[in-house]
């Protein structure tokens, strides 16, 4: 019994003894490995960038840095190489929360690897730090790079264009103008153009100058002199330097009609309503400056005659033109922002 009883004790004691150098060692073994594997992983992620953020809570830095180390790059506080900016665009005033989001992807040497604009409603900012993590990763296998390799140093990108900004607010324009009706014929135009929104935006213009037209009645003549005004509602397809325009125009002659050398002398007034299509074409000179050409085509759908009494008959003279084509040049004044 006696004896039983002393093995009993000897195996709790190698137990215990067991115990206390697992509780010891396996801990600190654990820690090397975890440390092991952390640093293994940080070797495995090579390709690293510096991720800077201006004007938006949503997508946060925690949720773009898991983002991309799901495709394989890592985001570091680095102070050179290459950069991951998102945010509002650095020409715009940053606000509490955009419909969108920018993201700017440049080399070591700043040269610009992607930009891309993101609609972000703030509903779902994990989703948004994904497509910026896709982007990254697509921008940088277009330059041969794989995931687990260093990223390059020197990058062959297309030639550098301005940062995207915001489409011109304001724009005023002035040019000469040449119509097919003698109501326009030379003259000289003054436009003002607000965007509205988006591509869409609005011009209203005139001419400077009065038109004139005449017409022989009998011993006598019928003149008129009309003058224009313009509403356009324009949508626009900027590339680059250079823009398209395309949109439906409304223009109102006031005209001012008189009889000459007749029995019976009259002179009156009317309003002509014409609409049609208008396709424009221009370029930017500089940051405020640009030239452009306008071709509308416009049907009257609306307008009184003039009519005189001659002989005891009525007679309609000066009728407002059916059809009539403008060609206008323009210098363009960006004037905001």
């Amino acid at each position: 019994m006696k004896h039983r009883l002393a093995r009993t004790l000897a195996r709790a004691s190698c137990l215990a003894i067991a115990c206390s150098l697992a509780q010891g060692v396996l801990p600190a073994a654990w820690a090397d490995e975890t440390t092991r594997s952390a640093s293994e992983r940080n070797q495995g992620w090579p390709a690293t960038v510096r991720v800077e953020s201006k004007g938006v809570e949503c997508p946060s830095a925690d949720q773009v840095d898991m983002a991309l180390r799901h495709v394989g790059v890592l985001g570091e506080n680095a102070t050179t190489g290459w950069v991951l900016y998102y945010g509002t665009s650095p020409m715009v005033a940053a606000t509490h929360q955009a419909p969108f989001v920018w993201m700017y992807l440049a080399s070591p040497t700043g040269q610009a690897v992607a930009r891309r604009r993101l609609p972000n409603d703030g509903s779902d900012c994990a989703a948004i730090a994904g497509a910026i993590a896709v982007v990254v990763e697509r921008s940088l296998h277009d330059l041969d790079w794989t995931r687990g390799e260093p990223l390059p140093e020197n990058v062959r990108t297309k030639k550098e264009e301005p940062w995207p900004a915001r489409p011109p607010r304001l724009i005023l324009g002035m040019g000469p103008a040449a119509g097919t009706s003698a109501l326009v014929g030379l003259n000289l135009l003054l436009e003002a153009r607000l965007q509205v929104s988006g591509p869409l935006s609005l011009r209203l213009g005139g001419a400077v100058l009065a038109g004139h037209d005449s017409q022989a009645v009998g011993t006598g003549k019928a003149s008129v002199t009309s003058r224009q005004v313009s509403a356009t509602v324009l949508s626009t397809l900027s590339r680059s330097r250079a823009h398209l325009d395309a949109g439906l125009v409304f223009l109102v002659s006031i005209d001012r009609g008189k009889t000459e050398v007749l029995p019976d002398s009259a002179d009156g007034r009317r309003e002509a309503l014409a609409t049609g299509l208008l396709l424009g074409a221009g370029v930017r000179l500089s940051t405020h400056w640009r030239l452009a050409v306008d071709i509308e085509a416009l049907r009257t759908v609306a307008g009184a005659d003039f009519v005189v009494e001659l002989a005891g008959s009525r007679r309609v003279v000066l009728p407002p033109p059916l059809w009539q084509g403008i060609v206008c040049g323009k210098l363009e004044f960006v004037a905001w922002p």
